[in-house]
């Protein structure tokens, strides 16, 4: 079958680290929490985005999981589905409509 490559951009970079504070509702079964970092910086869309040639607006989120077992498994997926290019796309921003703009897939 092979890898399904999503229209993410290129540009972007995840990284992750730890802390000791608890997610709430893990505050019993888990040693802290994994921050994720989603870095986006601004560029130009290609062919797989509505608009090519033209400048899309990056942006940066973060994501939380609990560092347990269940947590760290997720984490893995989310790198694959990140390399993968399946996470994010340029399209609309549902919370403020604007357009061109790095947003969740």
């Amino acid at each position: 079958m092979g890898e399904i490559r999503g229209n993410q951009p290129e540009n972007g970079r995840m990284k992750y680290n730890t802390s000791t504070r608890r997610l709430a509702g893990f505050e019993y079964n888990s040693s802290g929490t994994i921050i994720i970092t989603y870095s986006f910086p601004n560029g130009i869309q290609n062919e797989s985005h509505p608009n090519p040639g033209k400048p899309y607006y990056g942006t940066n989120r973060e994501a939380f999981l609990p560092d347990n077992s269940d947590g760290r498994h997720v984490l893995k997926l989310l790198e694959k589905a990140f390399q993968l290019r399946q996470i994010f796309t340029v399209g609309q921003f549902r919370t403020t409509g604007y357009d061109n703009v790095v947003t969740w897939k």
